[in-house]
């Protein structure tokens, strides 16, 4: 009995280092760098293929049955470079809380079309990094992924120094 008591004290010693260590990168400067870096990368790659593929795009859009059919298109032209130009922003650290911001408000308008999706029983490719019909449908995982890269966003809105970043270049003396 002592001995199950020590283990499951261990254990939670265990989980609240792991979770004290999460927390600290959480607010670190240099994570930010990093993540701002991975999750420039990220929507940079979910662009490319919507913009080789915008008519591909566009039925993905409408397979969610959200939007009225007069934005689909609006959507399908729009998102793709809008994806682009902030995950660019990101990587060179210009303006990068603003490409955060945006990036996290489309993560929460996504997790809430995979949610209502998923809870309609609509059965669809997601579209978010590739246009194919073929590509695996949605699902659980797809939501916390969203959630996983919404945390980084909000880890560079909340704690991005400019490090390593073109803002820091053009407006070093200005404040």
């Amino acid at each position: 009995m002592d001995d199950g008591g020590n283990a499951v004290r261990g254990l939670v010693d265990q989980m609240r280092g792991f979770i004290r260590s999460i927390l600290g990168l959480y607010g670190n400067a240099h994570a930010s760098v990093i993540l701002r870096w991975a999750v420039g990368l990220i929507f940079i790659y979910a662009s490319t293929d919507k913009l080789f593929h915008t008519p591909a795009f566009a039925v993905a859009v409408y397979n969610y049955k959200m939007l009225p059919g007069g934005l689909i298109n609006l959507v399908a032209i729009t998102l793709p470079w809008l994806e682009l130009v902030c995950g660019i922003l990101l990587i060179i650290g210009l303006f990068a809380r603003a490409a955060a911001l945006i990036l996290s408000l489309l993560l929460v308008v996504f997790f809430f079309a995979l949610s209502l999706t998923l809870y309609r029983g609509i059965d669809i490719s997601c579209g978010c990094f590739t246009v194919s019909t073929t590509a695996d449908k949605i699902g659980l995982s797809y939501m916390l992924r969203d959630l996983l890269v919404l945390a980084m966003s909000v880890q560079i809105l909340c704690f991005d120094r400019k490090l390593l970043s073109m803002e820091r270049l053009l407006f070093m003396g200005q404040r």
